[in-house]
């Protein structure tokens, strides 16, 4: 069994091949991670930290699609993926020509099938992409990132959560980055 990092860039990690696509961040592995399939035994992936590199993939849904699916068959029952993304109301996304994707945590929902099969039963409208594509990952985490200086005015209750997640919604450069950690589901009928 065997951990990625998976579009490493200069960020590597001691205990898991370290993949991209570009050779001067001197990766463990050189992979175009939009070429399928991936040079890895299906169920084989224990952990996959996917940083900063899931925003510059899959820009149209057929690109999207196979990226997910090639995710969960190189995924272990219970591997945990650690995302880091840029928040999409932030300029830290919009700055960056490479990024063509974007993500939220109702995206993530869209691929549990234990959320999709509780959509269906309340009538719900979201696309049920687990069903659709069998696959299945479930959120265990999800965290909020905030930008300066709306970090630093939290971290001395200058605001309170309830304030700025009310800014939040009305203004841009306040949430920074989404972190998630999902889970495969494999090991049991969902």
């Amino acid at each position: 069994m065997m951990q990625l990092n998976l579009g490493c860039g200069f960020d590597r990690h001691e205990g898991y091949l370290n993949v991209d696509s570009w050779s001067e961040c001197s990766p463990d592995l050189q992979l175009d991670l939009e070429t399928y399939p991936w040079p890895f035994e299906s169920s084989s992936i224990t952990r996959i930290l996917a940083r900063h590199i899931l925003e510059h993939l899959g820009a149209d849904l057929s690109g999207f699609r196979a990226l997910w699916k090639e995710l969960y068959r190189i995924a272990a029952p219970g591997c945990v993926l650690e995302i880091h993304v840029p928040y999409y109301k932030s300029a830290n996304y919009w700055s960056d020509p490479t990024h063509v994707r974007v993500y939220t945590p109702l995206t993530f929902e869209m691929l549990s099938k234990k959320r999709n099969r509780r959509w269906i039963q309340e009538s719900n409208g979201n696309t049920k992409l687990g069903l659709m594509w069998d696959i299945d990952f479930e959120t265990l985490s999800s965290d909020v990132i905030w930008d300066s200086p709306w970090d630093q005015r939290l971290e001395v209750k200058d605001v309170s959560l309830e304030q700025l997640l009310e800014v939040e919604r009305h203004s841009w450069n306040v949430v920074k980055e989404l972190r998630f950690n999902l889970v495969a589901r494999k090991d049991e009928l969902r």
